[in-house]
């Protein structure tokens, strides 16, 4: 395996975003339900409210290093 930074691999960042945003969003409905059945849930929410916020940051920056790395500009 070659010394590459998190920077020369855009794939690692968009498949880390896509697991953080389903874990966060799979977090939020699980407390959700529990709340549902009469448990409190607030910190389960806002750690499933980051977990989807990494995980939206880490797909975009993934995309904009594979953008940059193909030689195309961060947006079109």
């Amino acid at each position: 395996m070659t010394n590459e930074s998190m920077d020369q691999k855009p794939a690692l960042w968009i498949a880390v975003g896509v697991l953080s945003f389903v874990a966060g969003a799979g977090l939020i409905m699980w407390t959700e339900l529990t709340r549902a059945a009469g448990e409190s849930g607030s910190v389960g929410v806002a750690v499933g409210g980051a977990l989807v916020g990494f995980g939206v940051w880490s797909w975009f920056r993934g995309r904009v290093l594979a953008r940059s790395r193909d030689g195309l500009p961060p947006t079109t």
